[in-house]
């Protein structure tokens, strides 16, 4: 089975959403929707449809993992994804990154053709550490935002005004 239609089982499961309703929401027939969840190749219109239109953070981030190769969705079974438990996890991370940050930051200053094997691997680890985090913070953003009754989509289009007054972004 292809991951975008294990995702639309995923998304069905976990919201109690039908085929025949994702199916209505990707303007789409039944059969088609079914073919999808069961292996066949989703069109990546379709996927964005689905994603737009059920407003699943979750989804969403998954489906963007899938296409465009961002952070999946923190969907481990090795810790709880609460949000208590993602704090505590994010602290960890954050932990982490920082024991390597000063060593890194200093490393980064250096030509590029004078990092050293070992300058490379504190600077790997550094960046790995740092994708831990991000990753454990953007779940946490998505358990917040569902609590909220939002999703990160909508507070990120809140957003955008002040991150382009604080000249974080060009021009929204």
């Amino acid at each position: 089975m292809n991951k975008i239609g294990r995702l639309f089982n995923s998304l069905s499961e976990r919201r109690g959403i039908k085929q025949k309703d994702l199916a209505e929401a990707a303007h789409i027939s039944k059969q088609s929707m079914n073919g999808y969840c069961n292996g066949g190749n989703v069109p990546l219109d379709i996927g964005m449809t689905i994603s737009r239109t059920v407003g699943d953070d979750q989804y969403r981030a998954e489906l963007a993992s899938e296409i465009l190769g961002g952070l999946p969705y923190f969907s481990g079974d090795g810790f709880e994804s609460s949000s208590v438990a993602l704090q505590v996890i994010s602290d960890k991370e954050q932990s982490e990154r920082m024991a390597l940050k000063d060593r890194a930051i200093y490393l980064m200053t250096k030509r590029d053709g004078k990092l050293t094997d070992s300058d490379r691997a504190i600077l790997d680890d550094y960046r790995n550490e740092f994708e831990d985090e991000v990753l454990v913070e953007l779940s946490l953003l998505i358990t917040i935002a569902n609590k909220l009754g939002t999703t990160t989509l909508k507070s990120r289009e809140a957003r955008k005004v002040q991150w382009t007054r604080d000249g974080y972004i060009k021009n929204y």
